[in-house]
Formats: C-alpha cells, structure tokens, sequence
C-alpha cells in the first residue's frame, strides 16, 4: 500500500504493541513514520522515501523516534530523505535498528543528513544495517547516545563512516567500513570508554579536506578506549590511524607507539567488489578465522545470519571460544561444488 503526500505518513504518540509493516511512505511534508511516547512498535518492511523539503527548518527524518522504548525497526529501505533517514532521538533507549538499508538522504541546502542518527538515546543496538552514500556521516552518535552497540555495513558518506561523539562506553564491533569522506571510525567529544574490535576499515579519509584516518580517536577520548583485531588498509598512502592528537601512516608505527592493536592488521582484506557494494571475502582474505569472539558484543552470526565457520584452509589466529570468527561483517564460507 502507498502511503503518499501527506504532512506525515504515519504518527503514532503514545500508543504500544503497534506494528506497521509492508508500506510505501512518500513524498510526505514532514517524517515518513513517526513514533513517540510510546513502547514495543515494530516497523518492518516499509519503503520511506522523500519524506520533509529541502529547506532550512522544513528538513524531515524518514523514521523518527522519539522517547520510543523496547523497538524494532527493520528491514526497511530507507532513502532520499531531506534528512537522516533513521533517528533515535529524546532519550530511546532499548531498542534495536537491524538490517535497514538507508541511503542517498541530504538536506541539499548544508552537509547535515546522516544515514542513521542517534541524539539523546542511549543503550540501543544498531546491527547489520547497510548504511551508504548519505550526505553526512553514515552513522551518529551523538550527545548522549551512549553504551550502544554499532555492527553494521556503511560505506561511501560525506563524512565518517561511524561518528561516536559525546557518546561514551558504545561498542563499535565488526564493522565494514569503506571509503568514507572522513575518517572511517571517529570517536571524539570526550566518548571514553570506547570499546573498537573486529572491524575492517579501508580506505577512508584519503585526501580529505577534514579528518584522515581509518580510525580516528581524538585526544578527550582515549582514556578507557580499547582498540584491537581490527583489520585497516589504503590502497593510497594517507593517515592509516589517529591517536590523541598523533597521526600514524603504518599499523607498526602506530602499534608501538601506544601500545594498542595488538592483534591488528594491515592488509588488503581481498573483498569480493567493494566499488559496487560487495564486502564478501574471498578465500585467502587476512580477515578469515582472525576475530576476537569473546569481546562484548561481537555477534554469534555474520550480516547474513549464517554461523560461524572455521576455514580448514587458514590457521585460526583469532580469540575467545571461537577462534574461527571472521573479522568485519561477512563471514567467509566457499563455494560449494556439485
């Protein structure tokens, strides 16, 4: 059903166990769907598009909730919003945004419309979204939007990839993270107690006319951050790592220097075809059986939701129960033969 034209698709305030599924919301005055006050709602298999106008104070979200506990948002497709096309926003805690795809959102009038944007909303999970080409960050947190765990795919934005600011204790754990504007991973604004593990980010920053870095965490920041079994490349030779207020062109460099990354590496993870959005690995990626499963918040499945399989091909080299867990958001399996 096609939901379209009105000042807003839908508008639920405080109203629980409510569920909106298999709708088209567009062109909409102002938010596609929005949720407030409210509790247990389940937003599933929308299409949310064009939602607000490209104008100051009349930019809209193409999902927003507000003060919305207990959540789930997923599988939706999520695009071309005038501004993020996900918000959690006014204190949303407890819920969980999974498997979205959102993409192509922007204010158009300022660099301002992220893919998914947390303000003031703590201890949500934001797992196995496809997050790209957004005009902004392809995902926030911000002020407040602490203790949340971020495992998702987001690639090609116009600033960072994953921007944790004034957000401390998240968990930004196996990430895909590919050619974003700025730095890839950017924690900053005194979030402490940041906890970066099993990611791969490559190629972001290069050039840029702001932050470098694949990962990147400023120097209000580091006490209580950890840093480790990340997988980081660029294919051009740029910043590979900021620390404080240190930059690092080499994983060696940066390992020494401040005794973190332990268990890093740098090296081409041999996806499949990241230019066209295809993160698989292929067999023999570093990233194979590399992973630390037992840090908080690793997930049991990969993006796919398929198990963890241990590479009879490559030496296991990673930690915790599971030595075989892959690095990033795709686990590799290959190809099966008749």
């Amino acid at each position: 059903m096609i939901v379209h034209g009105r000042a807003s698709g839908f508008t639920i305030t405080g109203k629980n166990w409510v569920r909106i599924t298999g709708f088209r919301v567009t062109q909409t005055a102002s938010y596609g769907i929005a949720v407030s006050n409210s509790s247990h709602v389940t937003l599933a298999h929308n299409q949310v598009s064009y939602s607000g106008q490209p104008l100051p104070n009349l930019a809209s979200y193409g999902i927003r909730l507000g003060h919305v506990t207990n959540s789930l948002v997923t599988n939706n497709r999520v695009h071309h919003n005038t501004n993020a096309g996900i918000a959690l926003v006014d204190n949303s805690s407890g819920n969980t945004v999974k498997a979205n795809e959102s993409f192509a959102n922007a204010q158009g009038f300022q660099r301002g419309a992220s893919g998914i944007r947390m303000f003031a909303a703590p201890r949500n999970i934001l797992a196995g979204n496809f997050v790209h080409d957004n005009e902004d960050s392809g995902i926030e947190s911000d002020s407040g939007a602490n203790d949340t765990l971020v495992n998702n795919i987001i690639y090609r934005n116009g600033d960072h990839g994953i921007d944790d600011s004034k957000a401390p204790g998240n968990r930004i754990i196996a990430n895909t993270v590919y050619k974003n504007t700025t730095s890839g991973i950017n924690v900053e604004g005194n979030s402490t107690g940041v906890t970066i593990a099993n990611n791969i980010s490559v190629d972001n920053g290069i050039n840029s006319p702001r932050s470098r870095g694949n990962i990147l965490v400023d120097a209000s920041s580091t006490p209580g951050t950890t840093m480790d079994f990340d997988l980081v490349y660029l294919s051009t030779p740029d910043k590979l790592l900021v620390w404080g207020s240190s930059s690092y062109f080499s994983l060696a460099a940066f390992r020494a220097a401040t005794g973190r990354e332990v268990h890093g590496i740098q090296a081409d993870p041999k996806w499949i075809d990241a230019p066209i959005g295809n993160f698989h690995l292929r067999a023999g990626s570093p990233a194979i059986d590399a992973a630390n499963s037992a840090v908080s918040g690793q997930p049991s499945r990969d993006v796919k939701r398929r198990g963890r399989f241990d590479d009879p091909a490559i030496p296991n080299t990673g930690a915790g129960p599971r030595t075989y867990d892959d690095r990033g958001s795709f686990e590799f399996r290959p190809p099966r033969h008749p």
